[in-house]
């Protein structure tokens, strides 16, 4: 229990990827993405004491080039949300939010400011109807436009361990007070009329 699918393709290694991934996008300069997920009611939890591997990717967001990326993952056992920039491959920088609490069934709401002129990564996010957290990065630009989000690593490794349920991406940094009306109100999940 608890483990996630190790692999993003059919096991045979044929097929279009597992991973559901949103294409399309054009966020040059400033962005915003909110997403709402669920923990699911069969999966990984804050009792997942005797599992291996235990950071759970649950999104990504990818430059054009996919050789920069921001990733949001879990760790059930030490209770964070990890922000993490990558760079080719590696980690360049990396921050956490702590005492956040998971619970299956439980709603995990995010939202991703990325400033250009700073090169400033803010993540605010709750866990299970927790009061709003904020963790920042102060990284390396993107090497292009934001092209995707992907609900799993930026490698394209494992799929998410959430139930993703919509989100909102914008080519502007919303300020603080306007992420946490929506993720508050889950007003960025309301189509646009």
């Amino acid at each position: 229990m608890g483990e996630p699918t190790p692999y993003p393709l059919p096991p045979n290694g044929t097929g279009p990827s597992e991973i559901a991934t949103v294409t399309g996008l054009n966020l040059d300069g400033d962005f915003t993405v909110l997403l709402g997920g669920l923990l699911p009611m069969d999966n990984w939890d804050r009792v997942s004491w005797n599992q291996s591997n235990l950071e759970r990717p649950l999104c990504s967001i990818l430059s054009q080039s996919g050789n920069r990326w921001i990733e949001v993952s879990a760790d059930p056992i030490t209770s964070e949300i990890i922000l993490s920039f990558f760079n080719n491959g590696l980690i360049t920088d990396r921050t956490q939010l702590f005492d956040t609490f998971f619970t299956p069934g439980s709603p995990v709401l995010l939202a991703l400011r990325y400033e250009a002129a700073s090169n400033l990564i803010t993540l605010r996010a709750s866990a299970c109807g927790a009061t709003i957290a904020v963790a920042t990065l102060d990284t390396f630009e993107f090497d292009g436009p934001v092209t995707a989000v992907r609900f799993g690593p930026g490698r394209g490794t494992r799929v998410t361990p959430l139930d993703w349920f919509g989100g909102l991406a914008d080519g502007r940094a919303w300020s603080n007070s306007e992420i946490d009306t929506s993720l508050k109100s889950l007003a960025f999940l309301t189509p646009p009329p």
